[in-house]
């Protein structure tokens, strides 16, 4: 029991990968089962966009178990320390990014959203991306390289609130801000300023045409005035009570 219900793989856990197989084989508007969870409700809320995909896509390729989660799981974890200690060394020498990096997986909020939790860390992944890739074009020459760091700097900042929204918009408001402030006080360059905020614009809109594009493609009107339903009437739906959005196959 302990083996599969602790931090790595417990109740919600499994719901969320059993909502997983479900999105992959049926899609979202073919669902013959939904496990009574909130987080498996949650691949369908306005919560998570980016991870049940993911993890759909994964299925789709190789057939996941439940146990595979751990090994998912520690494969994202590595990611996030890389990262994060990507970001420190940017700001700070090697010695000390590294330490703060120690540091900061070890601070208790840190930990408990973006270690336990691990279906959160996708917002923090791509924001520390694009935190990256913003913190590579400051004080640097040359317009191919600008050009392209601020398009995968809107790209990434993007990917956060597609991921996790409520922890995405603060880190996209945050990194859009510091953009644009950044450019219209450091760069003299009006041409490459504009320039470079109409391509980090161009990076948001990427994944936000894709993703609607793909679900206005794959669901048909009825499906999409469902989704539309269960978005508006999250806190119901979420409610343990019987279904009243109708989105779900009798």
């Amino acid at each position: 029991y302990y083996a599969f219900m602790n931090g790595l793989v417990g109740h919600d856990t499994y719901e969320f990968f059993e909502a997983t197989k479900e999105l992959a084989l049926h899609g979202i508007n073919r669902l013959t089962y939904w496990p009574n969870s909130t987080a498996a409700l949650d691949n369908i809320s306005w919560g998570l966009s980016f991870p049940p995909y993911l993890y759909a896509m994964f299925n789709n390729f190789i057939e996941l178990h439940v146990q595979d989660l751990i090994i998912l799981s520690y494969i994202e974890f590595i990611l996030l320390i890389l990262v994060l200690f990507m970001v420190m060394n940017k700001l700070f020498s090697f010695m000390y990014a590294f330490m703060l990096t120690v540091i900061i997986l070890y601070e208790p909020l840190f930990n408990f959203l973006f270690v336990d939790h691990y279906i959160y860390r996708w917002s923090i992944i791509f924001a520390m991306i694009s935190i990256t890739f913003f913190l590579s074009i400051i004080g640097k020459n040359g317009r191919a390289r600008i050009s392209v760091f601020s398009y995968l700097t809107g790209l990434f900042a993007a990917m956060s609130p597609l991921s996790y929204i409520s922890f995405g918009i603060p880190f996209f408001l945050g990194i859009s801000a510091a953009f644009i402030i950044e450019n219209y006080i450091h760069q003299p360059n009006k041409r490459v300023m504009f320039n470079s905020v109409f391509l980090f614009i161009l990076g948001v809109l990427t994944p936000l045409l894709l993703f609607g594009f793909h679900i206005v493609v794959n669901l048909d009107s009825d499906s999409l005035y469902s989704v539309y339903y269960t978005i508006t009437q999250y806190g119901k739906t979420a409610a343990n009570r019987p279904d009243i959005s109708g989105m779900f196959l009798k």
